[in-house]
């Protein structure tokens, strides 16, 4: 018996979800892989002959609509999270253009990903798909602005729509090495980072690769059409440092930071950043981030579509460690009986 294979389209795809997602559904033998990209770049070596590049461009409708030729799911992954002056113009017209060339393609599934900020702070400690959305900066704004796009336009064009909101992603990532998780992660291992406050927080993130089996499944279910979901896998946060420090091999740090004090510091940190244009390792928004009670649940997916992370934050910081030691971004860990525990 032979299955039709499936023809999908990945935006983003060489971002650091988008690598993962592609490297996930190439694995897969029944579906045929399409990326669009803005230059005639070299593909990793691990997609060689199984993905196909288009060039496209997200600003250019006309560009976008031969990409889409016998595709059945798109999975709509690209977004400017750097540059606030590009926000508006890639991360709600570039949705809206993407949407545009689809509208008479015949999709089975437009999967959007968002981000569980759209949220923000919402009302209380418990945040869910039916918390009202309060984004507390451009970027989580022009993100909810595009969620309200596709939805319009699914409800004007009778295109499937799913859209996903994860928390923070971490995971194996081989370019960047300058970017603020590593920065965390080398913190504890130099011994230069206090946990902030004595109060129990929550860690609101999840591990890439559980994220991405996450959009799959619901990229495939019936039951997603129209829905959105939050993507999380949350955790205390002394549980999740202690999960860091134990890859690394490290004790857990004993001492802490008060919270006005680190809120000072990241304040003195920021205008470092303005002056030189320097990364800085602790931002005002860092600190919240690091001291928020609230939950972003994932209690929807799990219950309508019977999402659970299949290898979960441990085992993913452990992977994700390994990752940075190979690629020179850590030192490497000197593991034995003591190390990691608190």
């Amino acid at each position: 018996m032979t299955h039709e294979r499936r023809s999908v389209l990945v935006t983003g795809a060489t971002g650091f979800i988008g690598r993962h997602l592609v490297d996930r559904l190439v694995a897969a033998e029944d579906i045929h892989v399409r990326i669009i990209t803005r230059r005639d770049s070299p593909l990793p070596e691990s997609w060689a002959r199984r993905v196909e590049a288009s060039i496209a461009d997200l600003s250019h409708v006309y560009s976008l609509k031969p990409a889409l030729r016998g595709v059945d799911i798109v999975y709509h992954l690209a977004g400017e999270t750097r540059d606030p002056a590009f926000f508006h113009t890639v991360n709600v017209d570039g949705t809206r253009n993407l949407l545009d060339a689809c509208a008479e393609v015949g999709l089975s599934r437009f999967l959007h990903l968002s981000s569980a900020g759209v949220v923000a702070s919402g009302s209380g400690y418990y945040l869910d798909e039916e918390t009202v959305c309060h984004p507390e900066d451009q970027y989580e704004y022009s993100k909810l602005i595009a969620e309200q796009t596709v939805r319009a336009f699914a409800d004007q064009n009778a295109i499937p729509v799913t859209i996903i909101r994860p928390t923070i992603v971490f995971g194996e990532d081989t370019r960047r090495g300058k970017d603020s998780f590593g920065e965390w992660l080398r913190a504890i291992q130099s011994g230069r980072f206090w946990p902030i406050g004595r109060g129990s927080y929550v860690a609101n993130y999840i591990y890439v690769k559980d994220l991405v089996e996450g959009c799959i499944l619901a990229a495939n279910s019936q039951k997603a059409v129209g829905e959105t979901y939050i993507l999380s896998d949350p955790c205390s946060m002394k549980e999740f440092i202690s999960m860091m420090a134990a890859a690394l091999g490290k004790n857990v740090p004993r001492l802490f930071i008060p919270v006005p004090l680190a809120c000072l510091v990241a304040a003195g940190f920021e205008m470092l950043h303005k002056v030189s244009g320097r990364s800085v390792p602790l931002t005002r928004s860092k600190v919240r981030a690091l001291t928020t009670r609230r939950v972003y649940s994932p209690r929807k997916i799990q219950e309508e579509l019977g999402f659970a992370p299949r290898i979960g934050l441990a085992v993913g910081m452990r992977r994700t460690v390994a990752s940075y030691v190979e690629k020179g971004f850590l030192l490497p860990c000197d593991h034995d009986d003591h190390g990691g525990r608190a």
